[in-house]
Formats: C-alpha cells, structure tokens, sequence
C-alpha cells in the first residue's frame, strides 16, 4: 500500500515537471508585440514593419501579404518586393509585412498553424488565422483605413479575408491575382503540369457577394504574366462591379519584365496603394 502511494506521488510530480515547462513555453511562444509578432487565433504570425517604425494611429496601414513563393531568402526580401516597399516608404506610407503559415520573413517564421509550403495553401485554418491577426493589427494601430496589399497567393487570400471577413478591410491592392482558385488551378494542371488540384482551398470569387461595396479594390497584373494570367484577375472584377463594389483592373507593363513578380516593381501599384489608402486626401 506505501509502495503504491510513493509510486503515485511520483507519477503526479513527473506530470507536473512534464506540464510545467510546456504551459511556460506556450506562453513565450509568441510575443504578440505589433512590431515582430502577433497573434491571430492559434498562429503566431512574424510581422515586420518595412517603413516607418512609428506608426501613428489615424493614418492608413497598408499589411503586406506575399506570394507562395515566399517573401525572403537569405535574410532578405526578394528583390522585386523590396524595391515596393521603398516606393511606398518615399511616398509615407505605412507598410507592415505579414508572413504567412509555413513561410518566413528575414526576421522569423510564422509558427502555430499547420500548413505546407506551397501545397494547398488557402485553407480554412490559413485564412481565419490571418484574418485574426489583422484584426489585431487593426486594433492595436486604429489606422484610418487598413488596406491589404496581395501579391499572388498573398492576393488570393487578401481577396478572400475580403468577403469571408467583410469590413475588416477597407481596401485592396492585388497584384497577379488569380482569384478563382478552382479555375486557376485547373489551368495550371493544364499548362505548366502541376500535379493535383486544391481542393482544401478556399477560392475568393465564392465570397464577393459579402465584399462590402464601400470596399475599395485595384488589382492589377503585368501584361506577360504567364502564370496568373491577366484575364483570372479581370473576371473577379467584373463579378465585383456586378455587385456594386468600387472595382478596377489595370493591365501593367512593366520595363525589363521578367516574370511573374515584376509588377511588384511598377509605379502603378505605388500609385494604386496610395488611392485606396486615400494618402494626400
């Protein structure tokens, strides 16, 4: 009988040691700082303010979603990117970045939301996640106008967050936006040999009808894009004005173009993020 009470207290104490050092590490897991980290349901989301470190409150706050391909190598923003947010930093205008699950910024990853690099990546999980951190962000910096700013499957999950969380956005600037992913994917099974379609995926043309249409939308996509092509973007749009919202294409044509990501450098999207940010009013 005293053998087995030892024995008990024994496993309760190995418990306790087992639990203690866990609950600590959840809660150090993220910092929740506004300034290289937030939490947005169960992700901790590494965010990195690419302009003005002060943000003020009552003046836009364009968040930065990057492509599937990631936003940095090497500790750095790819190029493309990098030479945007200089563009906006000259102009004043706030611009945090926000990595997505599975992905990186130079200063750290994303943590705490399943998701596999480049693999059915606009699921549920994925997209609430984010949606909970710029919600966060929005109230944490009280901008006078939160406005996503998309660049391929940053702008396909932008464009859902639009209607899959109507209002929490006032605007949107998606570059090479395909929009309907379905469709898309499908295309590009057809065309460049990818292997499986994304059926865990949501898909920003089933959300438009809850766009609000005080909601302000510029997507643009450079001329030669071969990989969303220009019409993906166009159909969604069009849909959008059917509806009502304050829509616009634009078919960009950037010098010295050399694939998909180019229209991160036009001058267009500077002048875009600048409008739906409502900068110079």
């Amino acid at each position: 009988m005293k053998r087995r009470a030892v024995h008990s207290f024994l496993l309760c104490l190995a418990v306790g040691f087992a639990v203690i050092p866990h609950t600590a590490q959840a809660a150090e897991i993220c910092a929740n700082d506004m300034v290289s980290r937030v939490q947005g349901g169960d992700g901790c989301f590494a965010i990195d303010i690419v302009g003005d470190p002060d943000i003020e409150p009552g003046k836009p706050l364009v968040v930065f979603m990057h492509g599937d391909g990631g936003a940095s190598k090497r500790g750095k923003y790819f190029g493309s990117y990098a030479d945007q947010f200089r563009m906006l930093a000259e102009r004043k205008i706030n611009v945090l970045a926000i990595a997505r699950p599975a992905y990186r910024l130079p200063n750290g990853p994303t943590t705490g939301i399943r998701a596999r690099f480049n693999k059915d990546p606009y699921t549920l999980p994925v997209v609430d996640g984010l949606a909970a951190a710029l919600k966060a962000l929005k109230s944490h910096y009280r901008p006078s106008r939160l406005v996503l700013l998309g660049h391929s499957g940053g702008s396909m999950i932008s464009g859902i967050i639009l209607g899959r969380h109507p209002g929490l956005a006032d605007g949107a600037v998606l570059m090479s936006w395909a929009c309907n992913t379905r469709q898309w994917r499908q295309w590009r099974i057809n065309s460049a040999g990818k292997r499986k379609q994304w059926l865990r995926s949501l898909s920003a043309h089933d959300h438009i009808a809850r766009v609000p249409v005080t909601t302000r939308v510029v997507a643009l996509t450079e001329e030669r894009d071969r990989n969303t092509l220009p019409r993906f973007a166009q159909q969604c749009v069009e849909a959008m004005i059917v509806h009502g919202i304050d829509a616009r294409f634009d078919l960009v044509t950037t010098p010295n173009a050399r694939g998909h990501s180019s229209v991160m450098r036009s001058p267009a999207v500077t002048r875009a993020v600048m409008e739906v940010a409502g900068a110079g009013r």
